[in-house]
């Protein structure tokens, strides 16, 4: 079904694997309405964290960067483990995906964003990039 699936696009239509400081959009492989949907920010205050983030069907869905991450990476290598940075401010500042709390929508872990990009210091903030199969 792919719901696991992230394809990652280019938010400035660059060619080419993707870098550090990259923006990008997150489109889910899982087809919702036999639509592609992506990783956005909405809201605020989900699981005590800064916004809350769902799939919409617009890769910016309120132009202001809700849709949009930037690839911060561990000392500068794509391959180790990265933060991704949502480009919409909050409060005057970026917020970072997150997973804070457990069982949301009956799944392991509930997903947000923090204003810290590891805010728990045990990598809740961490997310890898691994190549397509």
């Amino acid at each position: 079904m792919g719901t696991a699936k992230w394809k990652i696009l280019s938010a400035s239509g660059k060619k080419g694997a993707v870098q550090c400081n990259d923006i990008v959009y997150l489109q889910n492989q899982a087809k919702y309405q036999s639509k592609f949907t992506y990783l956005d920010t909405r809201s605020r205050g989900c699981e005590g964290d800064a916004l809350c983030v769902s799939a919409s069907f617009s890769p910016d869905r309120a132009k202001v960067g809700t849709g949009k991450w930037k690839l911060i990476c561990t000392g500068g290598d794509i391959k180790k483990p990265v933060s991704l940075q949502n480009q919409a401010k909050f409060q005057g500042k970026f917020t970072y995906l997150d997973t804070n709390g457990a069982g949301c929508e009956g799944n392991a872990f509930c997903v947000s964003t923090s204003f810290s990009p590891d805010r728990a210091k045990v990598g809740t903030g961490k997310w890898s990039i691994l190549p397509a199969k």
